[in-house]
């Protein structure tokens, strides 16, 4: 998909917060969100990411977290 930035979302990642890392996606953004049950990405997946963002400090379920970043970019195209 070629995109201009990708970023990853992962507890290993630089901390953040939903709204802050929200802000920082473009249109042409892709974002990776980890999902894992157990486990983070692997060296070579984390090697292709821009960034790498921690949003809470817990684990949550890639499901909250989707529509959560979602919301939060929401708010900064539409107000």
């Amino acid at each position: 998909i070629q995109p201009s930035k990708i970023l990853g979302l992962s507890t290993k990642g630089d901390q953040s917060t939903f709204q802050d890392t929200a802000k920082t996606i473009t249109e042409d953004t892709c974002l990776v969100l980890g999902g894992f049950q157990k486990g983070h990405f692997n060296e070579e997946i984390s090697q292709t990411f821009d960034n790498l963002k921690s949003i809470h400090v817990d684990s949550l379920e890639a499901h909250v977290v989707a529509s959560r970043i979602l919301y939060e970019y929401e708010k900064t195209i539409f107000i």
